[in-house]
């Protein structure tokens, strides 16, 4: 459930896409546009699968609800596979970030190599 909800790195991608592509067609964006932009990406990437390519679909749902012309979405797929790259990473260190945040507040410390009986690497502070 985390992995899907916590999904940072994806809703910043869309925003930069979005930033990326006002520029592109040369129109300015305005307070407004860009809390859209925000609202709606983080709104799109809370139900969306993890899985390559999605990014492209959720890009180009936004950017037609922002009203930006869904042609300059072609110009993003070139580069899809890299952001995406990036974009994962974010997600996974946010995940990563909660579960530590949880796991410590919880008392929960990480040891620093499994016992020798092959036990578990996380100890009850």
């Amino acid at each position: 459930l985390g992995a899907t909800l916590n999904m940072d790195g994806a809703a910043i991608r869309i925003a930069i896409s979005a930033v990326f592509a006002a520029n592109v067609i040369g129109a300015p964006l305005d307070l407004m546009s860009m809390v859209q932009i925000v609202l709606i990406g983080t709104l799109v990437t809370v139900g969306t699968a993890g899985v390559p390519g999605a990014g492209i679909i959720m890009i180009a749902t936004v950017f037609a609800q922002v009203g930006l012309p869904i042609e300059t979405v072609a110009l993003l797929t070139a580069i899809d596979a890299l952001v995406g790259m990036g974009a994962t990473a974010l997600n996974v260190t946010g995940d990563l970030v909660g579960t530590t945040v949880i796991a410590r507040s919880e008392g929960h410390t990480l040891a620093e190599a499994p016992d020798e009986e092959g036990g578990h690497a996380v100890e009850n502070g």
